[in-house]
């Protein structure tokens, strides 16, 4: 069965602005990444003291898609509080 045929995606201007506001708030701190599996990407960075990871695609060149924006977990965490010493 296809299930991924029947899946939506939907990202109301909320969803957006939220991503774009970790985006900027991560442009100016200080930030790692890390490769994922194939082309995926996470940048984990902290700003007002809360640890923030981005997903990001790349797709050719100097291209990425946005996939989310979240709250680290505890293993990002760590690696980032090893990355700050």
């Amino acid at each position: 069965m296809d299930y991924w045929g029947k899946i939506e995606h939907i990202y109301d201007d909320d969803t957006i602005d939220y991503i774009m506001l970790q985006l900027r708030i991560l442009k100016h701190s200080k930030k790692i990444a890390t490769r994922l599996k194939g082309n995926h990407y996470a940048i984990i960075g902290e700003a007002h003291g809360r640890c923030l990871v981005i997903i990001v695609t790349k797709v050719r060149g100097n291209t990425y898609i946005l996939r989310t924006a979240r709250n680290c977990n505890e293993k990002e965490k760590r690696l980032f509080a090893k990355f700050k010493r």
